[in-house]
């Protein structure tokens, strides 16, 4: 997993953290495999350098967790079940947001009707990849822009304090 992280001081006097992050893939050989290393980088790595909300309250992860489909609706906690069968039962979309959930977080690309905003197509099936995570913000606003410097398009968020 590679972090990017930057502290940007507020004219209000609060501290914003940004956490960048890029879930790396195809080290295993097989997708099983790979998705149980995902999930061991995502807890080992990423979730701690989540801090506590009592010492960042502003903050934004984002970007490329590689968790491929999201098989059940956003709208509920996971459920095994959903998954079962699946390379991805441990590490998928609806487990990320839950551990970001149980820190405080609220997920930015989650639409109305409880599904992700996907950022990559594959032929005719689009995958949600790419996700925004924000703690003490509020999502307003969120949606995808073209890009030709990566391989999906670029996920965006308007947030408000």
């Amino acid at each position: 997993c590679n972090l990017l992280r930057a502290e940007l001081p507020l004219q209000s006097g609060a501290l914003l953290t940004v956490l960048g992050c890029r879930m790396e893939t195809g080290a295993a050989q097989n997708l099983t495999a790979q998705y149980n290393e995902q999930r061991r980088c995502f807890d080992q790595i990423l979730l701690p350098a989540v801090l506590p909300a009592r010492t960042h309250r502003l903050f934004i992860v984002c970007g490329d967790f590689n968790n491929a489909r999201c098989l059940a609706s956003l709208q509920r906690p996971f459920d095994p079940n959903d998954y079962l069968g699946r390379a991805q039962c441990n590490y998928n979309l609806n487990l990320i947001k839950d551990a970001f959930y149980a820190r405080g977080f609220h997920m930015a690309d989650q639409t109305d009707a409880g599904q992700p905003i996907a950022t990559h197509t594959k032929g005719t099936m689009a995958f949600p990849l790419d996700h925004i995570f924000v703690r003490g913000l509020t999502p307003v606003h969120c949606g995808v822009r073209p890009s030709a410097c990566s391989d999906h398009a670029i996920l965006w968020a308007k947030c408000t304090l």
